[in-house]
């Protein structure tokens, strides 16, 4: 048993016994309400108790408490252990008025049931609770759910860790709460989980800070947090994570973003995430925005770590070495992943967008432009003893002051192939061997992006990269790109982050290559069974009728009326009527009309 486990076991007996005399004999709704003025009982909002801990006190399972808006405070004075304790089976709401009937009538956001730790002087931390809730020992059935949690201090050995909330061995189901102002001498500002595996739910983690590992959050010892739609804000850690700190742990994040947070100190490492001894978590649409540290801005991995990053973006985070990633002796995956405008900064800088140490990661449809080692090498990828395997990759209009404005590397020797890099020599018939092994099928003319300006890295229609990759280098499972689209659209993989969603005509849908009017362009495969598709081109958003006709001139039925935008259509008809009836076999016409354009073209229906 940890050292923290018998300090919540303590707080358990202790509110247990405080409270045995009152628990009622059956389960129900218990109230709370900070200025109720009735019994002080909790059987109802008139009625209900002013205190959330008498709340908890007479809790049994099955128990829902309603919390309404107001402040409330785990213990009275100077009790800096106290906290409050979720119980499994009962489920804390707040967000309440103090007079709806269901929990579903509550508005969290505009009635704020703040749980503070300011529980002494006002305005003074130096004397708040240590942990405002504490999950330990619990399992999914203890809820949190609608709450702002505030001022909690741990600041005093054992109480060092987890000023917001302190799991040790307890995995709680925490919805809709948002964590505040915490503070942790040791580790997990807003929370720690040690051995514990929570399930996160619309959480935010706000300006909360560590005086060494884990601004925002903590997780150690097989703690497999799940975390869903939650974001780490302004967080800092003087040293490891200012958003998130994993040790041995295997967090799962789906659409999590990690905005503003810092390292502070030296070292600093993994202004977003920082990740160690083995840790493996799985990022999926993930952002890592604007973060800071010495090394890995947005996310810094060491000690046989193994990040899975699947549809992440790095934008505008900085580091000294890898203003976006930083790797050592981890092995990441990198799928669907945008590097843009991260800035490797200070003297002999390297890696604006990652930098890898004796690791081999592997990056598959990755793009990675704008981002800078202002005094170093390597704008997009700098690489030290390491051996990274680069597939469908785009590195262009990267910039580094020394060398490297793509790839630097010392001792190490990427294998690339089917990548599009800015200079790589392919197009004059010798390969740059100072970017690594040349795997095949890459290029090196202007991948087209539609404007880096703003960060938009799609690429426009016309672009090479377009059906230009390996579809043998795309993982089992991966599906979609990084907007969520259909990740190989036509018959091979486009080279980037992004799938351009249209068969390419040899006219783009970028600006300079638009057609001037609509354009009824081509339809395939003619003789078809049992589909056929069919293509269009628009200059300028216009009215579009398109409908099939058979043999005799009779409508068979329409397949477009409706205005559509500007550039590359395609229609598919299935072969049948307005009956959505099977039509026979023989010639139809598929007449096409927009802006004074009026075309036909034959098809063949063969069964």
């Amino acid at each position: 048993m940890s050292r923290h486990a018998s300090n919540g076991i303590a707080i358990f007996l202790a509110a247990f016994i405080l409270f045995a005399a009152f628990i009622p004999v059956n389960a129900g709704t218990i109230f709370v309400h900070e200025t109720a003025t009735g019994a002080n009982n909790g059987s109802s909002w008139t009625d209900a108790y002013t205190n959330l801990q008498s709340g908890l006190g007479v809790a049994i399972p099955g128990d829902e408490i309603w919390v309404a808006t107001g402040t409330y405070k785990p213990a009275p004075g100077s009790v800096r252990t106290g906290t409050f304790l979720l119980l499994n089976d009962v489920s804390l709401y707040g967000g309440f008025a103090g007079y709806e009937t269901l929990v579903g009538q509550r508005d969290w956001d505009a009635n704020v049931a703040v749980l503070s730790g300011d529980i002494g002087v006002g305005g003074v931390s130096t004397d708040n609770s240590y942990h405002v809730v504490t999950g330990s020992w619990t399992n999914s059935t203890a809820i949190l759910d609608g709450f702002m949690v505030i001022g909690g201090r741990a600041d005093v050995y054992p109480h060092h860790t987890g000023g917001g909330m302190y799991n040790d061995a307890g995995s709680p189901t925490i919805r809709n709460v948002v964590f505040k102002d915490c503070y942790a001498s040791h580790s997990g500002g807003g929370m720690r989980n040690d051995a514990s595996s929570p399930t996160l739910l619309s959480v935010t983690f706000l300006n909360n800070y560590s005086d060494t590992d884990g601004g925002g959050m903590y997780n150690y010892r097989y703690s497999n947090v799940i975390l869903t739609n939650v974001t780490f804000a302004d967080n800092t850690a003087f040293e490891y994570g200012g958003g998130m700190y994993n040790d041995d742990s295997h967090p799962v994040l789906n659409h999590v973003t990690f905005q503003g947070n810092s390292c502070i100190g030296t070292p600093a490492l993994g202004g977003g995430m920082y990740n160690v001894t083995g840790s493996r978590p799985e990022l999926t649409d993930v952002t890592f925005a604007g973060n800071s540290a010495e090394h890995g801005g947005g996310l810094c991995s060491f000690g046989n770590s193994a990040p899975a990053l699947v549809r992440v973006v790095f934008s505008q985070n900085t580091a000294w070495r890898g203003g976006g990633m930083y790797s050592d002796t981890s092995d990441p995956t990198l799928v669907n992943v945008l590097f843009w405008e991260n800035e490797a900064t200070g003297t002999n800088a390297f890696g604006g967008g990652m930098f890898n140490r004796d690791n081999s990661p592997e990056l598959v449809n990755v793009t990675f432009s704008g981002n800078v080692a202002d005094d170093g090498s390597g704008g997009g990828i700098s690489n030290l003893n390491s051996t990274p395997v680069i597939t469908n990759v785009i590195l262009w209009g990267n910039t580094a002051v020394t060398s490297g404005n793509e790839i630097n590397n010392v001792s190490s020797t990427p294998v690339i192939s089917y990548s599009l890099i800015e200079n790589c020599g392919v197009s004059g018939g010798a390969w740059d061997a100072s970017l690594g092994t040349n795997g095949g099928n890459n290029l090196d003319t202007d991948p087209s992006f539609k404007d880096t300006a703003t960060g938009n890295l799609r690429i426009w229609s016309s672009s090479p990269a377009v059906e230009a990759g390996d579809n043998a280098a795309v993982p089992a499972g991966i599906t979609t790109d990084l907007d969520g689209n259909a990740r190989i659209f036509g018959m091979h993989v486009d080279i980037g982050a992004y799938e351009v969603q249209c068969i390419p005509t040899g006219i783009g849908d970028d600006p300079a290559s638009m057609p001037q009017g609509p354009l009824f362009r081509s339809i395939y495969p003619n003789p078809f069974n049992p589909s056929v598709i069919i293509e269009f081109e628009l200059a300028q958003r216009k009215p579009v009728r398109m409908s099939i006709y058979d043999a005799g001139g009779r409508l068979v039925r329409d397949l477009v009326d409706e205005i559509r935008d500007p550039g590359p259509h395609q229609v598919i008809w299935n072969g049948r009527d307005k009956a959505n009836t099977a039509v026979s076999s023989g010639i139809y016409f598929v007449r096409f009309e927009s802006d004074g354009l009026v075309a036909t073209k034959k098809v063949v229906l063969l069964k």
